[in-house]
């Protein structure tokens, strides 16, 4: 572990206060720009996104999908009794691999010679931090703190607490329940709720919306109920009230028992100790305020990643390479197409903004017209892109097998302004789920 200190009197090019994704880049990234550089981090490298959140849920994911491709066995002529499934091993396997990414992470800053604190940061001004009493000085400030589940509020009863878990505690649990309440229908809810049922847990999700995934599309949010449904899970929606008690969740008068409940009510930003010192300002929604340069109000001080609205691994990444070339002197405004992927089952993906004109031309296409979904039995999606009058692709959803690989191809056509005749000009190899996009061409006139 690296934990170079240097003596107060230097001044670091930049401090990082937050070792996640975001921090992570923005160090490394300052580094190969000849910049020096001190990376605070509190508890481990990755953040949230390696060792509590992304890595290990889309591990368990993976080990899912093993066994629900055993189930499927049938429809290739494999009829498997599964009689032990070691879910503790599930569990066990989801934090080896965060801990090796993690170490993977601490390994790549090592190779730049990254200096590392591991330590609780405290924001002196602008030009200082402290961590353990020992101050560092530094010309620019980046913060990187990230975010944590927001928790329920005035929960006093032991009974109830002890049933109670955030999304980042799921690790901890040395087995997993039989069957769960999840409040929350958004992102990280729908993931646990596929998640949940594909391993044979009674589960419900309950929304104070009128559909879960409600930020997105209908048509993802109407497929994944469908899927969920279809499988056993029980989704309750609009609901207004609900009561935990020690047996589960009361709705309306009727108790739906679990022995745990998962609360997936969203997020709230980190700041670290000190902040107030500086005077940032903050969107409506808590978020420190950027400028299109990723620039705070005060001058010499960056915010990156979930701090700053970035609530994506790969935006906050994105993020910390794009500060860091700012800082060394490369002045372009932060733009890219992002991406989002839910990792349910099926994946969702998505890209651009759906926002239809008169003018505006919508492609649609079923799974079950491609032909490797037909060979593998994973004929269970669609892919819908929208175009502007001029051809381009605008925007897109994906819902199916290798959703998140796929969308990346209409991401490049949104960056560089692609008509989607130019997309399809690419010779998509055969037979691959890529050749989606070749059935959307019936709608295209020459």
């Amino acid at each position: 572990m690296n934990t170079y200190q240097k003596k107060s009197k230097d001044i670091y090019d930049v401090i990082v206060i937050g070792g996640g994704p975001a921090g992570v880049s923005c160090a490394v990234e300052c580094k190969r720009r000849g910049l020096s550089v001190l990376l605070i981090e509190k508890k481990k490298l990755g953040g949230v996104c390696t060792n509590v959140g992304c890595i290990p849920t889309k591990t368990l994911k993976a080990s899912c999908e093993v066994l629900q491709i055993a189930r499927e066995g049938k429809y290739h002529g494999i009829d498997l009794d599964i009689k032990n499934i070691d879910t503790n091993r599930f569990i066990e396997r989801a934090k080896e691999v965060a801990a090796e990414a993690s170490k993977q992470l601490e390994d790549y800053c090592n190779q730049y010679n990254v200096e590392i604190i591991y330590g609780s940061a405290k924001i002196i001004s602008k030009e200082s931090v402290e961590v353990d009493q020992k101050i560092f000085r530094c010309r620019n400030l980046v913060i990187a703190t990230g975010t944590r589940p927001r928790k329920l509020r005035n929960i006093s009863k032991p009974d109830i607490e002890n049933m109670i878990i955030y999304p980042d505690e799921f690790w901890s649990l040395k087995e997993f329940p039989k069957s769960v309440v999840i409040l929350g229908g958004g992102v990280i809810g729908s993931e646990f709720a596929s998640l949940c049922t594909t391993l044979g847990i009674t589960t419900y999700v309950i929304d104070t919306h009128e559909r879960i995934l409600s930020a997105l599309d209908p048509l993802a949010s109407d497929f994944l109920t469908n899927s969920l449904t279809t499988r056993g899970c029980t989704i309750l929606t609009s609901v207004k009230e609900s009561a935990i008690t020690p047996e589960g969740v009361v709705v309306n008068g009727t108790l739906y028992r679990a022995e745990k409940v998962i609360v997936a009510i969203g997020r709230e930003f980190v700041f670290p100790e000190g902040i107030e010192n500086l005077g940032l300002e903050k969107n409506p929604n808590g978020a420190i305020k950027t400028n299109e340069y990723l620039e705070t109000n005060i001058p010499g001080v960056y915010a990156i990643g979930d701090i700053a609205n970035g609530m994506y691994a790969h935006v906050a990444t994105a993020h910390g390479k794009h500060v860091a070339r700012l800082i060394a002197g490369h002045r372009d405004k932060f733009k890219i197409v992002t991406p989002f992927v839910i990792y349910t089952y099926p994946e969702i993906a998505a890209t651009g903004i759906k926002k239809i004109e008169p003018t505006d031309k919508i492609l649609f296409a079923e799974f079950k017209e491609n032909s490797r979904a037909m060979v593998e039995a994973r004929t269970n999606g669609v892919v819908e892109v929208i175009l502007d009058k001029h051809g381009h692709v605008k925007s897109a959803i994906i819902i199916g097998h290798y959703a998140g690989e796929l969308i990346s191809y209409l991401c490049l056509a949104i960056l560089n302004k692609l008509s989607f005749r130019d997309l399809c000009k690419h010779q998509f190899p055969h037979p691959t789920y890529s050749e989606i996009f070749n059935s959307l061409e019936k709608y295209i006139k020459d």
